[in-house]
């Protein structure tokens, strides 16, 4: 029976040892497994993370970048807009002082209007007389064509006796 007992005890042992091997088989081929897929995963995960901090450290840059030139624009702007005020105030002088002028032109002008006025009448009236003095003139001139020839016919003996004439 003790013969027996150590036979069963052997088969169950040999049993138990198959049973272990299978079991170890199978966890080594689940290892492999996992290793297959977990290492490609764990990389992936890893170059992720880089890239993933790569991005975060150039926006992070870029962050830094715009709020510096932000402020820079700031302190420019600070600076001109006093130059600004300064000079839109001259101009709005300068602009005061050109419709000073423009109203004194424009009155300057009204005036020469009515004085183009007044000389154009002054014209007209002129008129009148001027014709007066050209019909004068034209008188004057018939009268000295016709002395000049009452005259040249007893002149004209006077130039047998003188050698140079009167012509």
């Amino acid at each position: 029976m003790i013969a027996k007992k150590n036979d069963l005890d052997k088969v169950y042992l040999l049993e138990l040892t198959k049973e272990l091997q299978y079991i170890e088989q199978k966890e080594k081929a689940w290892k492999r497994k996992i290793r297959r897929i977990l290492y490609p995963l764990i990389s992936a995960f890893v170059l992720l993370a880089g890239y993933g901090f790569y991005l975060i450290q150039s926006v992070t840059t870029d962050i830094d970048n715009m709020s510096a030139s932000v402020v820079r624009m700031n302190e420019s702007v600070s600076r001109n807009i006093k130059n600004m005020a300064i000079r839109s105030q001259v101009i709005a002088r300068d602009m005061d002082k050109m419709i000073d002028n423009i109203s004194t032109m424009s009155l300057s002008l009204q005036s020469m209007s009515g004085n183009m006025g007044h000389m154009t009448a002054t014209a007209t009236e002129l008129q009148i007389p001027m014709y007066d003095l050209n019909l004068s003139t034209r008188h004057i001139q018939h009268n000295m064509g016709n002395l000049n020839d009452n005259l040249d016919k007893p002149l004209g003996m006077f130039n047998q006796f003188i050698p140079w004439g009167f012509q």
